[in-house]
């Protein structure tokens, strides 16, 4: 026992065991007891050393939920799915109707006709674009909405999807870094054979499953969907990327110790999509609309020509004119030959055409207006393509159309 007490790892022993004892519902005297034959602790200084170890697991369980929190979009939160059963689509879809993978790189089948949008297309995208300048000004300015709710029309829809509930089925969350091959590969095998337990007949009776995401997620899909294009099973060695056969470069790097090659995107840390998302719908875009009311309306102040607007034309007139010369790509061409240009007014002009774009955007996904949306896909393919080359999400909105116009009209 004298030993015991003066060895280095006694005091670790000892708080040790009074935690045990603690924990057993152990009497305060058989504590003092083996206080004293320098077992354990005494009473007082376990309590305290049981206070001190709860304040100690709090103040790290505080930095960990504000590293979850700083950080929401890191892997380490766990990657999420959720199967959303699409509505009125028969579940027994034959996995004939989508074309096999012939090739490693797609290939597009298009025409002219893909590149730019036809002109019912534009001027129904057009049309769009004054309603939600006018739903702005009625936003701003509800009592205005009521006066002439017998003269503003419903908004125009197309392929509008019918009222439904749809059924949300979460998967549990997995820990697995889907941000290059093999993490990709796990995650579809987690997904489908350990979370769904399918095997490959329950998938071919069940049919086509579409997956989504964004766009990282979806380029590695198409990459996997590359490599393994000449497969025969369709869920076969799904859980094995890496080859261990003596050619295979994965081999070669792994014994020569290289770095291996990460497939992701090399992008900057942007900010928060949604943050700026809200920023221009919410804020922004409404802001310089109700400033181009106010400087194109007769009066010189907005709430009394509001006050004093009679017929529902005089709104349209005047959102007509901020169409055509606020949101127009077409009048900032017109502008740029001059010798003195005003770049930021040709910036607010092009802010404001492309602010209404995911406008439309939104309200057409509210609505399940499937025509619209497949209108604006176009319009902003051509807003994502710059000069010089066609960026990637030009490409993924590109291929969309493509396919869309070239799949089996069962499927589409």
């Amino acid at each position: 026992m004298l030993t015991k007490s003066r060895n280095e790892h006694s005091t670790s022993m000892q708080t040790t065991m009074c935690m045990y004892l603690l924990a057993c519902g152990t009497s305060r005297s058989l504590f003092d007891v083996l206080n004293h034959a320098g077992i354990t602790l005494s009473y007082t200084q376990a309590i305290l050393k049981l206070k001190q170890l709860g304040e100690e697991r709090l103040a790290e369980t505080r930095v960990i939920a504000r590293f979850r929190h700083d950080s929401k979009d890191h892997f380490d939160n766990g990657t999420t799915a959720t199967l959303v059963p699409i509505f009125k689509v028969d579940e027994n879809t034959p996995l004939a109707l989508k074309p096999p993978r012939t090739n490693h790189i797609p290939i597009l089948n298009f025409t002219a006709a893909d590149l730019l949008p036809n002109p019912e297309e534009a001027a129904r995208v057009q049309n769009g674009q004054l309603r939600h300048i006018k739903d702005i000004l009625f936003d701003a300015f509800p009592n205005l909405r009521k006066r002439f709710a017998h003269s503003i029309l419903p908004p125009p829809v197309d392929q509008q999807a019918p009222v439904h509930k749809t059924g949300q089925y979460p998967v549990p969350a997995m820990h697995i870094d889907e941000s290059c091959l093999e993490g990709t590969l796990h995650l579809l095998k987690t997904i489908l054979c350990d979370s769904l337990q399918l095997t490959e007949d329950d998938i071919r009776r069940k049919g086509v499953v579409i997956c989504t995401g964004d766009y990282l997620s979806l380029s590695l899909l198409d990459k996997i969907s590359a490599i393994r294009r000449d497969d025969t099973n369709l869920i076969g060695d799904i859980q094995k990327p890496n080859s261990k056969s003596a050619w295979s470069l994965w081999r070669v790097n792994t014994l020569l110790g290289r770095k291996p090659i990460s497939a992701g995107l090399k992008a900057k840390s942007l900010p928060p999509s949604r943050s700026i998302y809200e920023l221009i719908l919410n804020l922004t875009l409404p802001d310089n609309i109700l400033d181009a009311f106010r400087i194109y309306c007769p009066l010189e102040d907005l709430d009394e020509w509001v006050t004093s607007v009679s017929d529902v034309t005089e709104i349209d007139v005047v959102a007509r004119r901020i169409l055509d010369e606020l949101c127009s790509s077409h009048h900032v061409e017109q502008l740029r030959p001059a010798t003195l240009r005003d770049v930021p007014f040709e910036n607010i002009c092009l802010f404001n055409r492309d602010g209404l774009h995911p406008r439309q955007f939104k309200h057409a996904v509210k609505r399940g207006d499937v025509g619209v949306v497949l209108d604006l896909i176009k319009h902003l393919m051509l807003a994502f393509c710059g000069t010089g080359q066609n960026p990637k999400y030009a490409d993924a909105l590109f291929q969309i159309v493509v396919n869309l116009r070239n799949m089996d009209p069962e499927l589409r």
